[in-house]
């Protein structure tokens, strides 16, 4: 479907607000539209493990063990349908993923291809790393390779991974196969994004200020990984999050009442943007059509 720039999404935003001190008003919902053509949604580490066609999750793995079933669920429930909700309106997709899935997608499967910047190789995940790169190795002088990834005491990341994910953690083979969930896997015209830098540009490239995102984990990687809410957020896009199509790394004594994810939206209202209702989109999405 094209985009007609009239087209607008009408949606109810919650934010929280802790002013004034003395009798903060909390919880606050308000009517907001959007330019549908300045407006994209960004499905963030949908991940296969365990799920359908995926690896088979191992114990160690950071929160899937215990979290395959909700998660499916999330992802079947709410994920997907405002996925399909957003494609039927021809709203912009964003795939954010880390490298090793990023990789997996040629850049010969989109419709739009970059012009204004150097050119590129054959996938998004091999762009210029002096532009892309994010992390330890971005803060390396030029030329001295020995700074990067070099931890300050060696052997130490990798010995407190496995002494709160088990022996293995870093090991496992599993990870050379994981990709992006097979029901939500990107369509031609849509965007596999690896750094927040490239996420930027081509943001701006396409006249996209608005990023609705939905994934996992809520407390981690939504609002902290590259191309998350926290790094777009502090470029100036206003950031969105669906509360039902996300999920956090609960905890045994937490996940009856996703009290991580509850917190996770809350510090999301307060610091950096909106949360929004799944009914809400796909209405939204649905009375443009």
């Amino acid at each position: 479907m094209s985009i007609n720039k009239q087209d607008i999404l009408k949606l109810t935003c919650r934010y929280h607000c802790a002013y004034p001190v003395s009798n903060p008003p909390g919880r606050v919902d308000e009517a907001w539209e959007f330019p549908l053509n300045q407006t994209g949604l960004v499905p963030l580490h949908l991940w296969n493990p365990g799920a359908p066609g995926g690896p088979p999750c191992p114990e160690y793995a950071v929160g899937m063990c215990t979290l395959i079933e909700p998660t499916c669920q999330v992802l079947e429930e709410y994920v997907k349908p405002c996925l399909d909700a957003a494609r039927e309106v021809g709203m912009t997709v964003f795939h954010v993923e880390p490298d090793l899935i990023a990789n997996k997608y040629p850049i010969s499967n989109l419709e739009w291809k970059p012009t204004d910047i150097p050119p590129y190789p054959e996938k998004w995940g091999n762009l210029p790393e002096d532009k892309d790169a994010e992390g330890p190795q971005s803060v390396a002088p030029e030329g001295d390779v020995e700074s990067v990834w070099k931890d300050a005491i060696p052997g130490w990341n990798k010995q407190r991974a496995e002494m709160v994910h088990g022996l293995g953690y870093r090991d496992w083979e599993g990870y050379q196969q994981m990709d992006i969930v097979e029901s939500c896997k990107p369509v031609e015209g849509e965007y596999v994004i690896k750094t927040s830098p490239q996420f930027d540009r081509l943001c701006r490239k396409l006249g996209i200020v608005n990023l609705i995102y939905v994934g996992f984990s809520t407390q981690g990687c939504v609002q902290f990984s590259p191309g998350g809410i926290e790094p777009m957020s502090s470029r100036g896009y206003r950031v969105m999050i669906i509360r039902e199509a996300t999920l956090g790394v609960e905890w045994s004594d937490t996940l009856k009442e996703r009290l991580v994810t509850q917190l996770a939206i809350r510090n999301i209202e307060h610091k950096f943007g909106f949360s929004i209702g799944a009914a809400d989109f796909i209405r939204a999405c649905k009375e443009i059509e």
